[in-house]
């Protein structure tokens, strides 16, 4: 596909290059044939080669949701043009019968990366944007001192990029300023922001008492 400098691209498929995120979108501000650079406005100024992974926005392509069975296991697809951009599928268990909308339900489930048996709505939505201090992201693929879905907490913003972020981890990979602990810098196509989301509590630790030289536990 030929580019074009002002033309908007979206990368639809994992591979290497710019825009790692699959759905990122930003555009060509330069382009040789060394490769190109990417506005702002996808959370970096990147640099590198565009390929089949990528599409430009407004090309005539829609996004379609194909469900197929074999009488045992349904599989959806989610296709934009030629690119399939996800799978999923579910399995009839041997001894239950095979039943059309149950598969293609619980694939579709799976599809978009949905518990298809949680009989309860989540309290909080995933936003692809640049996150706020305070606010809570989920990882969306593993990176250094942190790990695909891991859930952080976002502690400071160091200001010299749109979307970068420092979030506390157990593996932090540096120090950020007292009292932050071990924290790892992240960029914008690294993660997802959870609206709406509240940590679970911790069980409280139950207090231990000594007297008369003998440890008990306070009621």
């Amino acid at each position: 596909m030929k580019y074009s400098e002002g033309d908007q691209i979206k990368k639809v498929r994992p591979g290497n290059g710019p825009l790692s995120y699959v759905g990122l979108v930003s555009t060509i501000t330069n382009l040789s044939k060394h490769g190109c650079n990417l506005s702002k406005e996808s959370g970096f100024f990147t640099f590198g080669y565009l390929d089949e992974n990528y599409i430009k926005i407004g090309d005539k392509r829609h996004s379609v949701i194909l469900i197929t069975n074999d009488g045992t296991t349904t599989t959806a697809k989610l296709r934009e043009g030629k690119n399939t951009l996800n799978t999923a599928t579910a399995t009839c268990n041997p001894s239950d019968t095979f039943d059309q909308y149950e598969g293609a339900r619980i694939a579709l489930a799976r599809l978009f990366d949905v518990d298809p048996f949680s009989q309860d709505k989540p309290a909080y939505r995933e936003v692809k944007r640049a996150a706020k201090v305070g606010e809570y992201i989920k990882v969306t693929s593993d990176s250094i001192g942190v790990t695909a879905r891991e859930i952080c907490k976002v502690i400071r913003d160091p200001g010299f990029e749109v979307g970068r972020v420092y979030v506390r981890t157990k593996r932090g990979t540096c120090y950020g300023a007292e009292g932050d602990g071990p924290v790892t810098l992240l960029d914008m196509y690294e993660y997802v922001v959870l609206e709406g989301y509240t940590p679970p509590q911790e069980p409280e630790k139950p207090v231990e008492v000594i007297a008369n030289g003998e440890r008990y536990v306070k009621a």
